[in-house]
Order: structure tokens, then sequence, then C-alpha cells
């Protein structure tokens, strides 16, 4: 059951209705912010300053911003992912076009 949170240490809840009136913060094993429906989860385990900043930096004024970060971190990953597959392919092929000589003697005395 959703339990509304009216007052909280921080004055998170006070915090965030100034930032919209129609904030309402809940709670059922983890913290919600509602209007008219669900607009986030916090993704906190408690209610402080980073409960503000992400409801701020999630506000549909802010979504261009938001858009371009995502698209700029996402472009960044798969690059980074392009970069990891092609060093694969190549051990791969490194590992596939080599002759390996197993070589037993000294190394076997190692333990």
């Amino acid at each position: 059951m959703l339990q509304p949170i009216e007052n909280d240490v921080f004055c998170i809840a006070q915090r965030l209705r100034e930032l919209n009136p129609e904030y309402r913060v809940l709670y059922n094993d983890r913290f919600e912010v509602h209007t008219n429906g669900l607009e986030f989860v916090v993704p906190f385990d408690t209610l402080d300053e980073r409960t503000i900043e992400h409801a701020y930096k999630t506000r549909i004024e802010n979504f261009d911003d938001l858009k371009s970060k995502m698209d700029f971190d996402n472009d960044k990953l798969s690059k980074s992912a392009k970069v990891d597959e092609l060093k694969l392919a190549d051990m791969m092929q490194y590992a596939n076009s080599q002759v390996h000589e197993v070589v037993f003697g000294a190394a076997d005395n190692w333990f």
C-alpha cells in the first residue's frame, strides 16, 4: 500500500512541490513521485538532495538536453562496443592463425 510522505527530515516532499505543486511523494518499498499518475521512481534508497536534482533533471522542460546527453552516451557506448568487437576479432584471428607448440619440461615443476 502506498503511504503518502508529507514530512521528511530534509523537507524533500515540500521542496518537490515547489518544482511542481502537483508532485506527491509516496512510499511502498521504494519512493515514488506522483501527480495524476506515477511521474518517476526515486532511484535512491533515501529522500535527499539527489531526489530534487533528479526531479529537476527529468522535467519535460529539460527533455532536449536530457535526450542529447542520452544520445551522446549511447553513441559513446556503441563505439566502445565496436572497438571491443574489433579487438576480439583480431585476437581470434591471431589465435587461429598461429601454430601453437606446447613445451613440456621445466614448467612442469612449478608446483
